[in-house]
């Protein structure tokens, strides 16, 4: 059998390959600014008076926050032979919360290199593994992350976004709210409250400069017709957000998001009206913890649910 693999040596000589390691100092504009381009005015997140009060005493980033944190560049030359690239998936841990005042260390380490055929091109899949440490060499959070690297570029007819960002929260970040669900009141089959949002491009722009990612497609509307795109695109970290909120928003300050898993299934275009929803799918007793999963997704007017994942809670 022929073989057709497009992996080298010198390719796969880059495992191992640790990059320069960037700091971050977290200002209370940093956090505030991100939170408001999700529009998620949770207190803890906007509110400096409130967020002191509460059982975090200062204030506290969003889930998403770190997409803005980033590390450094590779130590030595990373030579890959195709051009365009996405987020091939995330999944992350968190230990502690990122608070105002922090200064996160972030350092990446590729830990393989593979290869898939796709439909119609070739893809090489990178994965690396990016720490974020705090002041007090602390590991605050960790991410084991997939980049795709395409042929070629992304077109209309490419329904399916090969994002797949999965999130284990062990510090949850919770709202102000001092909501109180009993796990006795919750049953299989029972929704949540459903929040909406219509990003425009003036969100686009705001959540750009926010979490610093920049890719034309989400902001440019020629370059990306030119790319045989219906418009400008939403982010999928954003849809990950709204599907942050929409957990955060219920459980309220006395319950622990500990598990959220997100797929991007479709692309939503700016001013469509999204739909943020979920259900309970399970409740069950794990190690003494009372345990909720929920099924969550987006979908538009059409009903197509472009974004989809899960989601586990630890009911206190």
């Amino acid at each position: 059998m022929k073989n057709n693999s497009i992996l080298t040596k010198k390719m796969l000589n880059i495992i191992g390959t640790q990059s320069e390691t960037n700091k971050f100092r977290i200002h209370k504009e940093n956090i505030i600014r991100f939170a408001e381009s999700i529009q998620d005015y949770n207190p803890l997140y906007t509110n400096e008076l409130q967020a002191r009060k509460s059982t975090y005493g200062s204030l506290i980033a969003p889930p998403t926050f770190l997409r803005s944190c980033y590390a450094g560049p590779w130590k030595k030359s990373i030579d890959l032979p195709f051009y365009t690239s996405v987020d091939g998936g995330s999944e992350w841990e968190y230990f502690e919360p990122i608070r105002d005042g922090d200064e996160i260390n972030v350092t990446a380490t590729i830990t393989d290199l593979y290869e898939k055929s796709g439909r119609k091109e070739q893809m090489l899949f990178q994965k690396k593994t990016i720490t974020y440490i705090n002041q007090f060499k602390s590991l605050v959070a960790k991410e084991e992350n997939i980049g795709i690297f395409l042929e070629k570029h992304m077109h209309n007819e490419d329904k399916q976004n090969p994002q797949n960002m999965k999130v284990k929260s062990i510090n949850p970040l919770q709202d102000s709210k001092n909501k109180i669900i009993s796990y006795e009141d919750i049953s299989i089959g029972m929704k949540l409250p459903t929040i909406i949002k219509n990003p425009n491009s003036q969100q686009l722009v705001k959540y750009a400069a926010a979490s610093l990612e920049f890719p034309e497609i989400h902001y440019d509307i020629d370059y990306a017709k030119a790319a045989g795109l219906p418009g400008v695109l939403v982010q999928g970290s954003l849809k990950h957000a709204f599907l942050g909120q929409l957990i955060t928003d219920w459980i309220g300050q006395n319950n622990i998001l500990k598990k959220l898993s997100v797929s991007y299934r479709g692309m939503n275009i700016t001013n469509e009206k999204l739909y943020c929803k979920g259900i309970i799918s399970r409740k069950y007793i794990e190690n003494n913890k009372k345990l909720v999963k929920c099924k969550i997704w987006i979908e538009n007017d059409d009903k197509f649910k472009s974004t989809i994942g899960e989601a586990i809670i630890q009911i206190n």
